[in-house]
């Protein structure tokens, strides 16, 4: 036999070789995808879990707006009212001559440009 004819024929016998090989692999790359898909939605789900668990260690708080929102309905609370109450004509003089603060009822408003920010004691 040529070198020619054998090579040919080492040539179709590893094609015949790997075509068997990437058949039999096929059900085992398939279990493997399989297995991928269930890591990745146990991931999830553990990921999942674990922040809820985290949000149940939280302390309980109540926010800012919840506590708004209660005041204007439980007691009656109109929060432009209050903002009249807090522009008196001696805050807007105070605002129009730059002041960064006014007393005010005991306690100060603090003032950055046109806009009182906050009110401390």
């Amino acid at each position: 036999m040529s070198l020619h004819a054998e090579l040919r024929d080492a040539v179709a016998e590893l094609d015949e070789r790997i075509e068997a090989l990437t058949l039999e692999a096929k059900p085992v790359r398939d279990q493997l995808a399989n297995m991928d898909r269930t890591i990745s939605k146990l991931r999830n789900e553990r990921a999942a879990k674990a922040a809820k668990l985290a949000e149940l260690k939280e302390k309980p708080r109540v926010s800012d707006h919840a506590v708004i929102r209660y005041l204007e309905r439980e007691y009656g609370f109109t929060f432009e009212d209050i903002r009249e109450k807090l522009l008196t004509p001696f805050v807007l003089a105070a605002m129009d001559a730059g002041a960064e603060a006014v007393q005010l009822n005991g306690g100060t408003l603090k003032i950055k440009g046109r806009t009182v920010v906050t009110y401390v004691d």
